[in-house]
């Protein structure tokens, strides 16, 4: 039933996910490894953590190339995002105000992507 559920989720043939790797010591998940795991019938995953937002989004834009399979972005989000209890909009504007630079990254991925 997992294996049926997650492959349905995800439109993937395999419950396999691949680890979205951020930079460490210089290397990264690069776009062909995402887009082989994808296209094997996984779910591949590219590691955002430490990536500028221009090669950020040039590597979505090779895997996109190379794969019209689901894939994945796997970006850090601080730990506690808000401590605040409230409305939805009250808690975004917390996040907005103490995070503002991953705030700015979300709102620019979703606008271009």
């Amino acid at each position: 039933m997992l294996h049926a559920g997650l492959c349905d989720v995800f439109n993937i043939r395999h419950p396999l996910i691949q680890a979205g790797m951020g930079i460490y010591k210089g290397v990264i998940t690069t776009p062909e490894l995402v887009a082989a795991v994808s296209n094997a019938g996984g779910m591949g995953c590219l590691g955002a953590h430490g990536l500028e937002l221009d090669v950020l989004r040039a590597a979505i834009r090779k895997i996109k190339s190379l794969t019209d399979k689901p894939f994945g972005v796997d970006l850090i989000i601080p730990a506690k995002m808000s401590v605040r209890e409230g409305s939805r909009a009250e808690i975004r504007a917390d996040i907005q105000a103490r995070y503002p630079k991953h705030w700015a990254l979300v709102e620019d991925l979703f606008k271009r992507f």
